[in-house]
């Protein structure tokens, strides 16, 4: 590796695909349980991404360098500054760097930082601009709108239906993934319970060959996502929220899609 050279670490810039978070829309809770959302000027809201880097240190700069004093080091800050720009398609803010691994053997450092996207349409802009043929996968049975997941070459691998088992930690809440597989109903009757600050979340992967074909993928599903004024999930009325837990690592993505139902 050529001293003070960045390269992302592996599966080091998951997060680069996050989409930004929309911010609360503006809504009206009437006393008979209606929950009425103003959809038609949607805000994005900033938020915090870590990507992990490899860094080339020569000879000369290591010998100057201990563990105690690497967070304090300008190298590491001045070097991400002026080399991370080709790596990252927006603007971002360096907050910290969290972590610090140095690897003697290769003379390189592995450096986790945390960034701030400080324009998220910005980056609905650059993902929605990814465009290239993407092969469907099998049929997900989940579908935004009228659009299969599938067909855009994404898996759903779990659903958890927080309008089943609203009160339930994460760890232990309602898996709904058994009757998703089984190709039953996954969502309560329209005559149930109302669906204020309720959600689902779905959890994805994308497989890839090439990264131009995840940019597509992802690509297509930021244009349902951001020119939509309503979406619906399985005929269920939602809006998205955020994604989370986004990683990248052997040719797959997984990740999080959160919605509001209502």
């Amino acid at each position: 590796m050529n001293p003070n050279e960045i390269y992302f670490a592996r599966g080091g810039k998951g997060e680069l695909y996050k989409f930004p978070p929309r911010k609360e829309p503006p809504r009206n809770n009437w006393q008979d349980g209606v929950l009425e959302v103003d959809l038609m000027n949607p805000q994005w809201g900033s938020y915090s991404m870590e990507l992990s880097f490899l860094v080339g240190i020569d000879s000369n700069e290591r010998t100057s360098l201990t563990p105690s004093d690497t967070f304090s080091e300008a190298i590491y800050t001045d070097l991400l500054r002026k080399r991370t720009p080709r790596l990252i398609p927006y603007t971002v803010h360096l907050q910290s760097i969290s972590s610090f691994r140095y690897h003697r053997r290769l003379n390189t450092a592995e450096l986790s930082c945390t960034y701030e996207v400080l324009n998220p349409t910005e980056v609905w802009r650059y993902i929605a601009t990814c465009k290239a043929e993407v092969a469907p996968v099998t049929t997900q049975r989940v579908a935004l709108n009228d659009t299969d997941l599938g067909d855009l070459g994404i898996y759903v691998t779990s659903i958890y239906d927080f309008a089943l088992a609203p009160d339930v930690e994460k760890g232990v809440r309602w898996l709904s993934d058994s009757a998703f597989r089984s190709g039953r109903s996954i969502f309560k009757t329209d005559d149930s319970t109302r669906f204020e600050d309720k959600e689902i979340e779905v959890r994805c992967a994308i497989s890839f060959q090439e990264e131009s074909q995840l940019q597509a993928t992802l690509g297509a599903l930021a244009r349902l996502l951001l020119h939509s004024e309503e979406l619906s999930i399985n005929g269920n009325r939602c809006y998205y929220t955020q994604m989370t837990d986004c990683k990248l690592s052997n040719h797959r993505f997984t990740f999080s899609l959160h919605f509001q139902l209502f």
